[in-house]
């Protein structure tokens, strides 16, 4: 019986510590994350825009789902992930090679948060940024980030144009 109380007692002392932790640890995440690659601009700004390439290129997706479109194109999509998770996106803008911004508006990883294409330079070379200011809202998701990094969608986003234009 005393096992079973220190096993219940030790349990309690780690789930408490790891909501404590993620409580207060910041919950505000910014990051960037940047590449100059040998290509024109407008190629660079033409597949970060062109969400749906996004599959075949992003090791961390399943795929993902137009929910709705408008006259410019995709408007509002989700994606899902590798860890079961998904996250739904929407256009919040674009300034043709020059910069492309999204928001995430719900994730079931309670993450919510901004992430901004910035482009520049010239027919020979692009100078890539992608800038992310995330919330995690869920004291456990927070706690993770510890382990897991804050930085894997940027990451991610950024390896999916390595390598697209290294084929």
């Amino acid at each position: 019986m005393k096992g079973i109380i220190a096993i219940v007692f030790f349990i309690s002392i780690v789930v408490a510590s790891v909501f404590t932790i993620g409580y207060l640890k910041n919950p505000i995440y910014e990051g960037t994350i940047s590449k100059t690659f040998n290509e024109p601009v407008d190629s660079i700004y033409s597949f970060c825009i062109n969400i749906e390439l996004y599959n075949d290129y992003r090791d961390d997706l399943l795929g993902m789902e137009v929910l709705e479109t408008n006259k410019y194109g995709i408007r509002i999509w989700q994606e899902f992930d590798l860890d079961g998770g998904i996250d739904i996106y929407e256009l919040l803008g674009k300034n043709e090679n020059i910069s492309i911004s999204y928001r995430r508006t719900n994730s079931s990883s309670a993450t919510s948060g901004e992430i901004h294409y910035r482009l520049s330079g010239n027919e020979s070379s692009c100078l890539l940024r992608i800038e992310e200011v995330s919330k995690y809202e869920d004291p456990f998701f927070n706690f993770l980030r510890i382990f897991t990094g804050s930085d894997h969608y940027l990451k991610s986003r950024m390896s999916a144009v390595e390598l697209h234009f290294s084929n």
